[in-house]
């Protein structure tokens, strides 16, 4: 299980448990290191250590919220290879325990590691500081820069095609101010939202493959809206 440190969501914890002793609270083994692609596990939660720290803040310097860095990790057996994907949430005007940013002035930042465990250790192939799709609602809407509140991604682990190389993150949209019109308008609002994402497979060593290739599709109206770059 991957945890997120409630007072440092920038570090994730790692918890083993068998699946026959769940409820067993002493069976429970906490991610202490990872000594090149070795786990070290400690039954003393307060040995734990992490499995990933998450870059301290974004870009400019503003503070995560509370809602950031909320992983998905699925297993790629194409390509033997554990995938994560997770994004942070931030504002200048806002701090850690500020209330949900519907209208911050950054849409979510978001990155994807590969590892060959479970436990790491990870290695970042894609980074993006302003995650936005083609089609995303006018800034007039109250969506800063014409960004929507792109969050909670996930990879879809029933979805992986091409020998591991096609993949599709899903996430859900929430923005839009509370005195806007359009607040709360059908076609924003948690909607289903999908990706398809083509991976660059490179031989250890070569140069970073740069963006990842995506194609996007929003629900909301009929048949949804499409779009693609």
């Amino acid at each position: 299980m991957y945890c997120v440190e409630q007072h440092d969501v920038t570090r994730l914890s790692m918890i083993r448990v068998h699946q026959d002793k769940v409820t067993d609270h002493s069976a429970y083994k906490y991610l202490q290191d990872v000594v090149g692609e070795q786990a070290v596990w400690t039954s003393d939660m307060t040995r734990r250590g992490a499995t990933i720290t998450y870059p301290a803040r974004n870009y400019n310097g503003d503070e995560w919220l509370w809602c950031s860095w909320h992983p998905s990790v699925v297993y790629n057996a194409g390509l033997d290879r554990y995938i994560m994907v997770s994004y942070g949430i931030s504002d200048g005007s806002k701090d850690f325990f500020s209330p949900w940013c519907s209208h911050c002035g950054h849409s979510a930042t978001v990155g994807m590691w590969h590892a060959r465990n479970p436990w790491g250790p990870w290695t970042r192939f894609y980074y993006e500081t302003e995650w936005k799709t083609p089609g995303d609602p006018p800034a007039e809407w109250g969506f800063s820069g014409a960004a929507s509140r792109t969050y909670q991604f996930k990879l879809n682990p029933k979805w992986i095609y091409d020998n591991g190389r096609t993949m599709y993150l899903i996430w859900s949209d929430a923005g839009g101010r509370w005195d806007s019109p359009h607040f709360g308008h059908s076609d924003y609002w948690y909607k289903w939202n999908q990706v398809k994402i083509t991976l660059d497979v490179r031989p250890h060593g070569s140069p970073d493959s740069g963006e990842t290739r995506r194609e996007s599709r929003r629900s909301g109206g009929e048949g949804g809206r499409q779009a693609g770059r």
